[in-house]
């Protein structure tokens, strides 16, 4: 194939189209001679005669129509092309798969979706709800929400949020049980552990004691591997639970929980929105925008 381009093309449909160089000019936004030297180069590659020039007008030769067809709809279809591509710059459209942890995003960024979804109608979205790890390229996520350090430096990570584990009892249960002034006097209470969705283990609690964090491996009555489930049964005055403050915190609000060994508290843990690089579709771009717009303000 021969390396003639695109304006060598267009030049020559314009000059069909108008007849005369300088009109064709005037519509691609180009001096005349150039279009002129367009048209001659494609001819020179190929090595026939397209347009036949007199010093009135220009008209093709019978080659010169058939190509013309044939380029004039090739053309059309680009422009259709270009035209669908700055119509999906305007109107975002399609779908977006997104990786979110369970309560987290089913009670923050699920509803905070809803103003998002009625400005984007031609956007889909397919969320899943799930703890455990994922490789975001090869589980074929566009987004994913992380919470904790990262270990893939691949992605791109933005902040958007912390994540404050808590302790809580309810008052029936510390007017019956006292409440303890230290993460020592844990060993002698009830409490409420969750077993881990990712490693199946019993989750050891978090505590900030002088400038060391350190974990305290608790015996329990009761294990449960959902949280939310943990909170009810605190709520209920069977024992004191630590938790992320996103899942406690109607409860802390309504009274029926009350927050414990606040001095104790571990450094908050950073919630990040994950995606694979810098040149995402913008579909993707316009809810990474808008979520990053709310940051630090979604819990």
């Amino acid at each position: 194939m021969n390396n003639t381009s695109f304006s060598h093309m267009l030049s020559f449909v314009h000059s069909v189209k108008c007849g005369s160089f300088s009109e064709a000019a005037r519509n691609i936004g180009i001096t005349a001679s150039a279009v002129s030297k367009n048209v001659a180069r494609l001819e020179e590659a190929y090595g026939v005669r397209l347009i036949r020039r007199t010093t009135r007008s220009l008209v093709p030769t019978e080659l010169g129509v058939q190509v013309f067809k044939k380029l004039e709809t090739i053309l059309a279809d680009l422009e259709s092309v270009e035209n669908d591509i700055q119509d999906s710059i305007r109107t975002p459209r399609g779908n977006i798969s997104i990786k979110l942890p369970r309560v987290y995003g089913g009670r923050y960024i699920v509803p905070l979706l809803h103003n998002f979804v009625q400005q984007h109608p031609e956007l889909t979205f397919d969320i899943m709800l799930d703890d455990n790890p994922t490789n975001l390229i090869e589980d074929k996520f566009d987004l994913a929400i992380h919470i904790g350090e990262l270990t893939d430096s691949n992605l791109i990570a933005r902040k958007l949020d912390e994540e404050q584990l808590t302790t809580c009892a309810s008052p029936d249960y510390l007017d019956t049980y006292g409440e303890p002034n230290s993460p020592d006097k844990l060993h002698e209470h009830q409490c409420l552990i969750l077993r881990s969705q990712v490693t199946g283990m019993p989750e050891k609690w978090r505590y900030q004691i002088g400038r060391k964090e350190q974990s305290i491996n608790l015996k329990s009555r009761l294990i449960i591997n959902d949280g939310m489930a943990l909170v009810r049964g605190a709520d209920k005055g069977m024992g004191i639970v630590q938790l992320p403050q996103n899942m406690l915190g109607r409860s802390i609000e309504a009274q029926r929980l009350k927050v414990i060994l606040e001095p104790y508290q571990p450094p908050a843990t950073p919630i990040y929105l994950l995606y694979p690089d810098s040149n995402q579709p913008n579909r993707s771009k316009v809810l990474i925008d808008y979520l990053v717009s709310h940051r630090g303000t979604i819990s």
